[in-house]
């Protein structure tokens, strides 16, 4: 390995673990950093107003932990395809492994959210849900559930051609694959929102719905990630020194775009659907 290649895997491993380390913190920093975030994402300016409780947190702080080391389990068991992939001499490269990482950890966290999803409560008490039936589009707008299936759309159709002229017949199940991924995460986002959750004090009502708007913002930019993916990375190991079409060069920024807006635009509508109710329990209140 040359010295280019030995930065490219320095700055790659620093950037995964700056991208990680806030999950590894010991509980007692990590706990009250995440009730922080939530006060600060959600538009509740004190605690007063509300804290999450503790086994809500705690059960938050239990899967990010787990997603975090099954994710570099992950990572670990990808480097002899890495090494014999050579992508640490390609500038692309330092991407990579980011990418595995933060693939992996949203699919791992959203399948520990599905099957929490799945469980009964512990006393046999029925479980509770803020939002009852839950919708799409309670914890994320339409218009960026339209965009975001259309943006892996549009990319897989303008990459078709391009992309069997670097892979052969075996482009075909790639993009083909982007496409069933993108449509799966909206419908596995779907049918989370439809299922209850627990919520042992009147506050966590309000704290697992923000903490489901987050895996289901995870949940639906995970499969255009992937088509977007399945996109770039032929043409950036198969063909790195040829020319770049206009529509490819925006891909890598929206596939590590998506995910964070997805997670910015949550938050909005989980505070515009909470200061609605607020209004209408003030409403009700006076009369």
């Amino acid at each position: 390995m040359g010295d280019d290649a030995v930065w490219v895997v320095a700055f790659a491993s620093l950037f995964v673990a700056v991208h990680l380390a806030p999950d590894l913190r010991p509980a007692r920093w990590a706990l009250p950093g995440i009730a922080r975030e939530w006060r600060k994402g959600a538009g509740v300016q004190t605690a007063s107003e509300g804290d999450p409780s503790f086994d809500v947190i705690d059960r938050e702080f239990r899967l990010r932990r787990t997603s975090v080391l099954a994710a570099l389990v992950v990572l670990v068991a990808c480097l002899p395809w890495l090494a014999d992939l050579g992508w640490a001499r390609r500038p692309i490269g330092v991407l990579l492994p980011f990418a595995i990482v933060l693939v992996a950890q949203l699919a791992i966290r959203v399948v520990l959210a599905g099957g929490e999803a799945l469980r009964e409560r512990a006393d046999g008490r029925p479980r509770l849900s803020t939002l009852t039936p839950g919708r799409l589009s309670h914890h994320l707008p339409a218009w960026w559930l339209a965009l975001i299936g259309a943006i892996p759309v549009a990319a897989i159709v303008l990459a078709w051609r391009d992309v069997h002229a670097l892979m052969g017949p075996s482009a075909t199940p790639l993009l083909t694959g982007g496409l069933v991924a993108t449509a799966a995460g909206l419908a596995a986002a779907a049918w989370l929102v439809r299922r209850p959750q627990v919520a042992h004090e009147p506050s966590d009502l309000r704290w697992n719905a923000f903490r489901r708007s987050r895996d289901v913002a995870q949940l639906v930019s995970l499969g255009p990630y992937l088509a977007l993916a399945a996109v770039w990375f032929p043409r950036s190991f198969l063909d790195p020194d040829g020319p770049v079409p206009w529509w490819a060069w925006p891909l890598p920024l929206l596939a590590f775009a998506m995910p964070w807006v997805s997670q910015v635009v949550a938050q909005r509508r989980h505070r515009a659907v909470f200061a609605v109710a607020g209004q209408e329990e003030q409403v009700d209140a006076h009369r």
